[in-house]
């Protein structure tokens, strides 16, 4: 299949929506004009923000305002992303208020390349077993509370058609998890995060090949993620990830 660019930025910045599985206390709010998720238990990060803003000039500033106050409101913190087709002045009016600005890179590969892994490092989708073992390695990785997360990748275990969970090991140790979201024309490289010291072993890499194995056993030819400029990102690239553009997030965190 031949990608215009067009299609390619939906993959990578709005297809993975359609995979999205949120906590038992999440609001989702999936419009044509915006996208946005409330998760009051996840006061740590994760499952907060708006993914799409494409409204009126007019009815910008006050959709702002409210989004700002709920997250204050609840005390979590969240990440708003400008995608293409955002809103004018959307970004400008976030700095204004504040919040912190960063930046994502847009990223999409063959599902076809094939990597290899050193011996001693292995990575695969886990089921209900290994679950707890996930759930701690996760938590420990993003710094985070397990309790959340543990209710939360029950749920994506039960959404197998959605997303897949994946545990990395080094000699048989849990290193690094990593998630995956089945779309209907591409898969969707979720949160990998290796543990400080398996950093530098090929615990990465090892997660990017399980979940390009899983995606060609789907049939699916596109592999596509928003990776963090200054870590994930020159990895993926090296292993023929291509850019797709970078993307400013504003970002809100309590205190």
């Amino acid at each position: 299949m031949t990608w215009t660019r067009e299609a390619l930025e939906h993959e990578v910045m709005q297809a993975h929506l359609e995979a999205l599985v949120g906590a038992a206390d999440s609001r989702i709010i999936d419009e044509p004009a915006w996208h946005q998720v409330i998760t009051p238990s996840f006061t740590s990060g994760g499952l907060n923000g708006v993914s799409r803003c494409r409204l009126a000039v007019e009815a910008l500033t006050a959709r702002i305002d409210e989004t700002l106050e709920t997250y204050r409101r609840l005390q979590v913190p969240f990440r708003w992303t400008i995608t293409p087709g955002s809103t004018p002045g959307l970004a400008d009016r976030l700095r204004e208020r504040g919040l912190e600005e960063r930046s994502v890179v847009g990223l999409h590969g063959e599902v076809s390349a094939q990597g290899t892994t050193r011996p001693q490092v292995s990575a695969h989708a886990i089921g209900a077993a290994e679950l707890p073992e996930f759930t701690r390695v996760m938590a420990e990785g993003w710094s985070t509370e397990p309790a959340p997360l543990a209710a939360y990748n029950e749920r994506l275990l039960a959404h197998a058609d959605r997303q897949r969970l994946f545990l990395a090991l080094v000699d048989d140790e849990p290193a690094g998890t990593a998630g995956l979201a089945i779309l209907q024309r591409s898969v969707y490289l979720i949160g990998a995060v290796v543990l400080p010291r398996f950093r530098g072993r090929g615990v990465y890499r090892a997660l990017v090949e399980a979940r390009l194995q899983v995606a060609r056993e789907l049939g699916r030819a596109l592999v596509t993620c928003q990776a963090h400029p200054d870590t994930s990102a020159p990895i993926l690239k090296a292993l023929g990830f291509s850019t797709i553009g970078t993307f400013p997030t504003f970002h809100w965190r309590p205190g």
